[in-house]
C-alpha cells in the first residue's frame, strides 16, 4: 500500500510580486488539497540576486 504526501513551500511578498500574482498563488493553494504547506514571507538576503534589485 502507497500512501501519497503532498506539500509545497509558498513565498509571498516577492518584492516584484503583483496583487494578481499573490491572488494566483493563494487560488492554487486552495485549489490543490496539500497535506502540509510551508509559507513564508519574503525577506532580502543580501547576496542574493534578488537583493540587487531596485525596489
Amino acid at each position: 500500500m502507497y500512501i501519497l504526501i503532498l506539500s509545497t513551500d509558498a513565498l509571498a511578498g516577492f518584492s516584484r510580486e503583483t496583487k494578481a500574482q499573490l491572488v494566483t498563488t493563494l487560488k492554487l493553494i486552495t485549489d490543490i488539497v496539500f497535506n502540509r504547506i510551508s509559507i513564508n514571507a519574503y525577506f532580502l538576503r543580501p547576496g542574493t540576486a534578488a537583493a540587487l534589485w531596485d525596489n
